[in-house]
Formats: structure tokens, C-alpha cells, sequence
């Protein structure tokens, strides 16, 4: 013990004689150099490997000391530490003033990918998301494990209506309410039940029972659905979200909430959806176009369209019902394709002439498998038009809380085509969640791609600890102006849970980084900025 207490010692003297020499020699400026990158100064970078030479050997002492010393020896050893003015990065924030969490948390947010107001809008109430239907929503994400495809489709369509039957009276018919419940009992164990729990206690402090949370979000609700999100917004201090919303001309602020487009009903031809009906008549068209080729020209004046309308972005979400794999087409393929993927219906003997009013007949698998060439040829051509108008294009990756989709399908590597084609490289790609399960395949192809962005939405509020370990390693890897912080939350309270939790794992990452000589506290303030909004900034051009 003596002897490593007066090696720790040599080891201290070491550091303040450089620390002196170099407070001689550059005076007043010496603690703008000490704990920041070594620059040009050969003083400043003579000190920098002299102190990480002594901090090696601390190091070795440290690892010696906790197998092998008491406690009592470990007491002794942590006040010399404190002492010592050296090392460690969680004692001696000098020469580690890592970026803290009271640094981070106050650096503002752009939300690259969220639905703010996609519940409130299906259920056609501003005040829908109750603290009754938050706790549904995770009561039905638990049960889809439960149900088939069939059942919860059906379940969800129960959730968003106004019918009288609530979801565990959809339970009770279907015979599977005590499972149902159970699983989200078993759910509270998880990170994301525990931090949106933690975000209530914070948003609504004195409400110690449902009744009163109940109580609470009824009064928080009744400002509006604009204010209601805007004032959970500033208190998380999100500057501005890309929201998937059609109806962003009814009461939003436009500075704050900008709109994101989905192209998936124009390629699968779904003419029943209400973005598809709405969209054609904001463009004052009557009818869908019911030839191939007039059809095509109406998707190039549809981006026209969406540009005009300032769209920040347009996402693909294919990978909920096929594969995100868009093969090359030729016209004619995806002209037959076109013209079988729809059959007409017959009235009187007379065959029908508009396709709004042709029958879609996608009830088997190979039903399914006959509009594949057209949505292949649509969407390569909708992305290419992207690219050409500056226009990011988002792809839902990885798991997903909706039934029918298949983890096959959303694989990121199931983009590489699409990323790695000549025509296309004008576009810039976003990939979704990280590609979560397939974080790394996502990692790895947005750094070989310079076209291709990481976006880390979902693990906001999924993850804890388990999304610094994400970053730390991401950061490590990829560079960092690739990197776009989001939440996709569906409602307010979820945005304050990705927002906080988001921020502390990144500043835990970026610590670990600091700490471990791989970047300096100056770089890491840099990244938090370039990731929390600076990057976002420049993809979009705000």
C-alpha cells in the first residue's frame, strides 16, 4: 500500500510540474488548452501525453486495488485520488470536464420523425389520447402477440372508433382477457413502461392516483391539441417535429410542426384512403387516372405538389405489408401489373370505367404478389422524383408496434438495391428506428452511403442504458453529422419521455467517449449539438 501510495504521489508531482511549466509558459491562456485538443501547441501536447502516460499507470494501480485491496486500503486510496488531482474520470473533472447532463439538457431538439396527432386525428377528437387510452394503447401493443393478423386489425380499428366496446371487452369476447392483462402486467417490467411513468410524475406532480392522472391529462387536453402538444414541447424543449400528418393546415403552428408526406397509397393504389382522397382534391383532380401512363404523370405532379405545399419529407412504410426490396421494373412489367392488379366490376353486363370504382382483389397471397412489379416501378420512380426536388426520403425499418409486419421484411439490407443504384444516388435516404433490430446492418449502410442518414427514433423511449451503449458504439463508428435524433412518439407525454431519456443516454455515450481519451469534451459538446438538431438543420434546410 505505501509503496503504490507514494508511486500515486510521484505520479501527482509529475502532473503539476507540467501544469506549472505550462501555465509559465502560456500564461493567462493555459486553461483554455488544459482538458481540450492538444491543437498545434507542442507545450500543450507534451503535457497531453505526459498526463496520459500517468494515467495508464493510476490505472493499473486502480484494477490492482479493487482485487486486491480492503476497503479500508480503498478509502485511503480514493482520497489520495481527490488529492491527487489526476485521473480518474469520475473523480478528477479538471482534465475530464466530460459534457454533463446539466449541459445537454437544456440544448433544443428537432424531432426528425414523429406522429403527433395521429391518434387524436384517427379518433377525430383532440381530446382522444385520455390516460385511459394511453394505457389501452400498451394493453393492445402487448396483445398482438395474441392475435392474428386478422384480429388485430380488427382490434385496432376498435381502439381509433367510437364504437361502445372497449379493448379488454374485445378481450372478453375473444376469450383471452386474463392473458391480455397479465401480458401488460409483465409489460411494466420494461424501460419503456418505467420512463413514460417517470415523464407523468414530472409533467403532472401531485397526481398520486389514476383517478387523478385521469383528472389531469382531461384539463391538459382541453387547451387544444396544437397547445397541448406545444406546451409539453417547450418543456422538453423541442423546437420543431416532422410529424406524418395530413392536415396540418388545421390549427397547427406551421413554424413548429412540419409536415411529412406517406407515399404508400399512391403505390399501392388504395384510393379509399383518406390522404389519397384528400390529396386529389387539393389538386383538383376528380378522379384517379385510370391509364398507366396518365397515372405516372400524376405522381410527378403529385411531388410537385407536396413541395409546394413546403413537405420537409416523404416516408415509405411498405415493410408493415411486403418487402422494402424494390426490384427493377421494366414498363411493361409494371404496366401489366397495373392493369391485373385491379378487376372491374361488372353492373347490368356493363363494365365500370373508373377505377375508384374497380374492385381490388388482393385476398390471397399471389393476389398480393401480381401488384408487386407496379409498386416496384412506382416507388423506384417516386424516389428518383424525390432526389431531383431535394426532397429526404424516410424508410420505416425494423420492428414496429402494428400488426402484419414481418421482421424480414423491414430489414434495412433489404434497401441496398435501391441505395447502391446510379439513378437514385440524388436521393437522400433516411433510415428509420436505426433499423432496430438491425442496428448495426443500419449503421454500416449509412456510413458506406454518403446519400444515407441514421435516424434513432422508437429507441428514444424504448431503451435506457442499453441506448448509451447504442450510441457510444455508434458514435465510435459512424460520423456524426449522419446521426438524427427522434421519437416517434404518438402522444404528448411520450414526446417528454423520448426527449429526456434521449438526451441523457446520448450524454452518457458521449462521456464514455470523453473518458475514454476518444474524443475531447469541446468535440463531444459538438456532436450533442450535431445530433440533438444541427444535423436535421442541414438535411432539411431549416
Amino acid at each position: 500500500m505505501l509503496k503504490d501510495n507514494y508511486l500515486l504521489n510521484t505520479v501527482s508531482e509529475i502532473i503539476s510540474s507540467s501544469q506549472a511549466f505550462l501555465k509559465n509558459s502560456l500564461g493567462d491562456h493555459s486553461d483554455d488548452f488544459l482538458g481540450k485538443d492538444e491543437g498545434d501547441n507542442p507545450l500543450v501536447r507534451l503535457h497531453s501525453h505526459l498526463h496520459e502516460h500517468c494515467r495508464e499507470i493510476f490505472d493499473h494501480l486502480s484494477d490492482q486495488k479493487e482485487k486486491n485491496g480492503s476497503k479500508e486500503d480503498q478509502t485511503v486510496w480514493e482520497a489520495l485520488i481527490e488529492n491527487a488531482n489526476l485521473v480518474a474520470p469520475h473523480v478528477n473533472k479538471r482534465y475530464y470536464s466530460c459534457l454533463g447532463m446539466n449541459e445537454i439538457k437544456h440544448m433544443p431538439i428537432i424531432d426528425n420523425h414523429a406522429h403527433a396527432g395521429f391518434f387524436e386525428n384517427r379518433m377525430n377528437s383532440p381530446e382522444g389520447m385520455t390516460y385511459r387510452k394511453i394505457v389501452d394503447f400498451f394493453e393492445i401493443i402487448t396483445a398482438f402477440s395474441l392475435l392474428n393478423p386478422k384480429e388485430g386489425k380488427e382490434l385496432w380499428e376498435i381502439y381509433h372508433s367510437e364504437k361502445k366496446e372497449d379493448v379488454e371487452e374485445y378481450f372478453e369476447r375473444k376469450g383471452i382477457k386474463d392473458e391480455c392483462l397479465d401480458a401488460l402486467e409483465n409489460f411494466k417490467s420494461t424501460s419503456m413502461w418505467n420512463m413514460l411513468a417517470g415523464s407523468f410524475k414530472d409533467l403532472y406532480p401531485g397526481a398520486l392516483t389514476e383517478q387523478d392522472m385521469e383528472i389531469k391529462i382531461e384539463e391538459q387536453r382541453e387547451m387544444g391539441l396544437n397547445a397541448s402538444y406545444s406546451q409539453i414541447f417547450d418543456k422538453a424543449n423541442i423546437t420543431t417535429c416532422l410529424c406524418l400528418r395530413p392536415d396540418l393546415d388545421t390549427g397547427w403552428d406551421k413554424q413548429r410542426f412540419k409536415r411529412v408526406v406517406e407515399l404508400d397509397p399512391f403505390m399501392s393504389l388504395n384510393f379509399k384512403d383518406d390522404f389519397f382522397k384528400s390529396t386529389l382534391n387539393a389538386m383538383e383532380i376528380d378522379s384517379p387516372p385510370t391509364k398507366f401512363d396518365d397515372y405516372i404523370d400524376f405522381l410527378d405532379e403529385m411531388i410537385d405538389y407536396f413541395v409546394g405545399e413546403e413537405a420537409l419529407a416523404v416516408k415509405i412504410h411498405s415493410a408493415y405489408v411486403r418487402p422494402i426490396f424494390f426490384q427493377k421494373r421494366t414498363v411493361e412489367e409494371a404496366k401489366k401489373s397495373f392493369e391485373e392488379t385491379y378487376r372491374p366490376q361488372k353492373s347490368s353486363g356493363k363494365q365500370k370505367k373508373s377505377l375508384e370504382e374497380v374492385e381490388q382483389y388482393s385476398k390471397t397471397e399471389k393476389d398480393r404478389l401480381k401488384q408487386h412489379p407496379f409498386q416496384d416501378f412506382v416507388a423506384r420512380r417516386l424516389i428518383e422524383l424525390c432526389g431531383e426536388n431535394d426532397l429526404p426520403v424516410h424508410f420505416h425499418t425494423g420492428s414496429g408496434f402494428l400488426p402484419g409486419l414481418e421482421l424480414k421484411n423491414s430489414s434495412p439490407l433489404n434497401l441496398e438495391n435501391i441505395i447502391g443504384d446510379p439513378k437514385l444516388r440524388k436521393t437522400k435516404m433516411v433510415i428509420l428506428h436505426a433499423g432496430y433490430p438491425f442496428f448495426r446492418e443500419s449503421v454500416n449502410l449509412s456510413k458506406m452511403w454518403s446519400n444515407v442518414y441514421l435516424d434513432i427514433s422508437g429507441l428514444t423511449f424504448m431503451f435506457n442504458f442499453s441506448l448509451a451503449n447504442f450510441l457510444t458504439e455508434t458514435i465510435e463508428f459512424l460520423p456524426a453529422n449522419k446521426i438524427l435524433f427522434g421519437t416517434d412518439a404518438v402522444f404528448p407525454e411520450l414526446f417528454h419521455t423520448a426527449a429526456q431519456n434521449g438526451r441523457k443516454q446520448l450524454s452518457i455515450a458521449l462521456e464514455n467517449l470523453v473518458n475514454a481519451n476518444t474524443l475531447s469534451s469541446q468535440r463531444a459538446r459538438k456532436i450533442a449539438e450535431s445530433i440533438l438538431s444541427g444535423n436535421a438543420k442541414r438535411l432539411y434546410g431549416l
